[in-house]
């Protein structure tokens, strides 16, 4: 676990994605290159999901489809791809689900980057999204401010900190989707098949409006530490939010650090702010435009989108 004293701060204007990403949307981002070659098997299919083989599916590659084990399998969260994986799904987005491989190198990401430096044991990826990314992995601190910053906290303009992601400093309850008073999966007891979908508690809300963060999967995200042995470079991403897994709620005091693979985290997507009449994300205002304006902008983004 890490401190996050001192973070959380954001100058600019920036989208997140209300949801983490499901099962459904990696799957066409999976199917769209393991269809080609099986090479990409390897390369984008996560540790956790809710598909299976498509046995139907004769090649040149190969296929998943969603799990008819899982009632609702494409809202499912998926869990445990690596950062690497993460930064492809982003470059793709970037570049308009295009079909062509090569929309899995850049845009958002530079993959030429990714690497491995033997003779100073330092991972050579440049983790920070290019110039111009559409879509990216969001930052700790911007991941912190639209989970837990609440610009009315104390009153219209006297903005703080909520302890919990559900606009709380007392612990989320856990519970099963429906149940009185439930507010997240994490601590819930539940059956793997019966892991509620993305969404399923509308009312445990952060400031922003975003769902799940004190459950569904731990988040990863694009900030890294220096190894204390040696303040060699390791590739280890910073995770944030609640897991159904760990049992454990979304708290600000805290953070996780992982391994090159994200293992059990999930993936929430920042993007940039759209065009005006443009809808399907949240967009976060920075702390200096004008309270009025904050709360205006919160609300009709409240108002007007849906799951994306």
């Amino acid at each position: 676990m890490t401190q996050t004293i001192g973070r959380g701060s954001v100058g600019y204007r920036y989208r997140m994605s209300r949801t983490e990403t499901t099962t459904g949307q990696w799957l066409e981002f999976y199917n769209t290159f393991a269809a080609q070659s099986a090479a990409f098997d390897t390369l984008l299919r996560p540790i956790g999901w809710a598909a299976r083989f498509d046995v139907t599916f004769s090649g040149p590659g190969v296929r998943f489809e969603l799990s008819p084990a899982f009632p609702d399998a494409g809202r499912l969260a998926i869990t445990g791809m690596s950062w690497r994986q993460a930064a492809m799904y982003a470059n793709w987005l970037h570049n308009g689900k295009s079909s062509d491989p090569a929309s899995l190198e850049t845009g958002a990401y530079d993959t030429s980057t990714f690497g491995f430096d033997a003779a100073t044991s330092r991972f050579t990826d440049n983790v920070t999204h290019l110039p111009g990314a559409r879509y990216w992995i969001p930052s700790l601190d911007e991941w912190m401010k639209v989970a837990h910053w609440d610009p009315d906290r104390f009153g219209e303009g006297e903005g703080g900190w909520w302890q919990f992601g559900h606009s709380s400093d007392e612990p989320p309850a856990p519970g099963l989707p429906g149940e009185p008073g439930a507010q997240t999966s994490a601590g819930a007891d539940f059956d793997l098949l019966d892991t509620p979908v993305v969404g399923a508690y509308p009312d445990a809300l952060s400031p922003w409006g975003l769902l799940d963060v004190s459950g569904g999967a731990r988040e990863g995200t694009s900030t890294w530490f220096e190894d204390d042995v040696g303040n060699l470079l390791v590739l280890e991403g910073v995770q944030a939010g609640g897991s159904f897994a760990g049992g454990n709620p979304d708290d600000l005091s805290f953070v996780s650090i992982s391994g090159l693979s994200f293992r059990s985290a999930g993936l929430r997507i920042a993007s940039v702010v759209p065009a005006p009449g443009a809808v399907g994300m949240l967009t976060f205002i920075s702390s200096w435009i004008g309270v009025r304006r904050q709360r205006r902008d919160r609300d009709e983004v409240r108002r007007v989108a849906g799951l994306w």
